[in-house]
């Protein structure tokens, strides 16, 4: 059956154009209608993701679908991710995206409790390592927390009414004498809403991403075939 997908599209002020382009091709027709929505540049990350959230729920849709502005994928991104979460019958399902510098980590994250000490992000040799398309089940029982930079969710009853949206942890705290701040995204408090309501959370390795810095990206390559990472 043909499915609604609704792409949320938030931004601070720039978009790569790779980004637009993975956008413009995210899902082949034959998937369903996709509705790409325009949001007003937002500094306030929460925000400005909960105004597509709520631009979606005024709507008609199957999926949400998130693609940070500063990340590229493939063509029929969408589509792959729409097959991939039906597949394991999850309510959650991302693509990893490389993090912006030269240790190797993405920022799909493995976490052993809800406590928030053990939050660990997995290696790009790691993501190797895992079935094409996986859950917590595949990861000796860890909770697995998605990055938002490639996003598709179900538009059930847990996303229409429950979910209370994204948002960030932040405090203060003294660690060995100094003060420091600390923050919990709002990937993973997404991750851990989730886990919370019994949701199920995928990771999808069947879609390649490139996360942009500047004029350098970072590319999370899972396939040994030569086609383009992101369309042109």
């Amino acid at each position: 059956m043909p499915s609604r997908v609704f792409l949320a599209r938030p931004h601070s002020g720039s978009v790569v154009p790779q980004s637009e382009r993975s956008a413009t091709h995210a899902m082949d027709e034959k998937y369903g209608m996709l509705t790409i929505g325009s949001s007003p540049a937002c500094s306030l990350l929460a925000l400005a993701f909960n105004s597509c959230v709520a631009a979606c729920r005024n709507g008609k849709y199957d999926y949400f679908a998130l693609l940070h502005s500063d990340v590229a994928a493939d063509a029929d991104w969408i589509g792959t991710l729409i097959d991939d979460i039906n597949s394991v019958g999850a309510d959650i399902i991302h693509a990893p995206c490389a993090m912006k510098d030269s240790r190797g980590l993405t920022s799909t994250v493995l976490s052993a409790n809800t406590t928030w000490r053990t939050l660990r992000n997995m290696s790009l040799e790691e993501l190797r390592d895992m079935p094409r398309v996986f859950t917590s089940e595949d990861t000796d029982g860890e909770i697995l927390l998605p990055n938002t930079g490639c996003l598709l969710m179900r538009c059930n009853t847990w996303f229409m009414e429950e979910w209370r949206g994204f948002w960030m942890n932040d405090w203060i705290e003294k660690v060995d004498g100094i003060w420091k701040g600390k923050v919990i995204s709002e990937d993973y408090m997404l991750g851990m809403d989730a886990y919370n309501a019994g949701q199920i959370v995928a990771c999808s390795r069947n879609v390649e991403t490139l996360h942009f810095d500047g004029n350098t990206s970072y590319p999370v390559k899972t396939r040994t075939s030569k086609e383009e990472l992101c369309p042109t």
